[in-house]
């Protein structure tokens, strides 16, 4: 197996506290009794469970992290794919490194690099549904031919800012080397967008972000797996989502590189490639925001705004839509 090294580029400043989800599908899994103070922290059968004591006075001031309520009573609800168990603790204790590989992996192996797992699925559904410190998890080179969408449940309580504590880290020397064979979903809570990394892949399909933040960097995006590209964009988002899209790349075999609605915010640093229709389709009180100098070609112009939607350039007046 292959794993490539992690070159980490920061983005946004420090935070104080901040809370992340990855929302999707994940297997549902059974509930058992099991407490630790040194390791992961699972949920007990029916629910009850030993939570960290609340200290809201914060990192900053010596305190311990925040964790929403909301967030522990999802954990605590059984029969639903949000709950804890065994498998999935409630709060991480550590940092942890976690790696996949679609060739010579298992996903009854324990994640660790002499033992991985095969699906980035069978990753994702282990990760703690409050995470505190840093959660990696390394791709291997290979095709990861995902059955369906690849997807995850899980929250995220920062201190301490520190650049994409939770990150998805693929090939860095070639992401092509990398292949997300279908469409992701992602779902990511945090006031800083860099808490949240997908990295040095490749997607057949479309990246879906729905209501959350997170960055995506060294992406290349293809659309040739046609099954899997949604409503023809490359990456779409929708809701107040806030995303970074850098040095990523996109083909002709999407209408659009991205496709904005209902008060999202993408912002552009630097990406390239050519798509079929427009570049950007920014619609429903959407924003784009240009932070470098993209080079996306399309024979239907760059930008197309409607309903009250907005188009930062880097240099230059705000565009608004005159469509209300």
């Amino acid at each position: 197996m292959s794993f490539g090294p992690f070159r980490r580029r920061g983005f946004l400043g420090t935070v104080a506290a901040t809370v992340l989800g990855v929302v999707g599908q994940g297997d549902e899994q059974s509930s058992r009794s099991s407490q630790s103070s040194r390791s992961d922290v699972p949920a007990q059968q029916g629910g009850s469970q030993s939570i960290p004591p609340h200290d809201h006075s914060g990192p900053q001031q010596g305190g311990a992290r925040v964790i929403p309520e909301e967030l522990l009573h999802s954990a605590r609800v059984p029969d639903t794919s949000t709950h804890a168990s065994p498998q999935r603790p409630i709060v991480s204790t550590e940092p942890k490194e976690v790696y996949v590989d679609p060739n010579n992996g298992d996903d009854s192996n324990d994640g660790s690099q002499g033992s991985p797992y095969r699906t980035i699925q069978t990753a994702l559904d282990r990760v703690p549904l409050v995470v505190q410190h840093d959660h990696h998890i390394n791709l291997a080179n290979g095709t990861y031919d995902a059955a369906k969408p690849v997807s995850a449940v899980m929250h995220f309580a920062g201190g301490s800012h520190q650049p994409h504590p939770m990150r998805i880290q693929g090939n860095p020397d070639d992401p092509s080397q990398v292949v997300i064979d279908n469409n992701i979903k992602l779902s990511t809570r945090s006031n800083e967008m860099d808490n949240a990394l997908l990295r040095d892949v490749t997607i057949t399909g479309s990246l879906q972000n729905i209501d959350s933040h997170f960055q995506v960097q060294d992406v290349r995006f293809t659309g040739t797996n046609t099954d899997s590209v949604i409503s023809g964009a490359a990456f779409k988002t929708h809701d107040p989502s806030m995303t970074m899209l850098r040095d990523c790349s996109f083909t002709e075999n999407y209408d659009y590189a991205v496709d904005a609605a209902v008060g999202a915010r993408v912002m552009l640093d630097d990406c390239t490639g050519s798509v079929s229709d427009t570049a950007l389709l920014v619609d429903k009180g959407a924003t784009a925001i240009e932070l470098g100098s993209s080079d996306i070609s399309a024979p239907n112009g760059y930008i197309n705004l409607t309903a009250g939607s907005r188009y930062v350039p880097k240099n230059g007046p705000v565009q608004t839509s005159s469509e209300e």
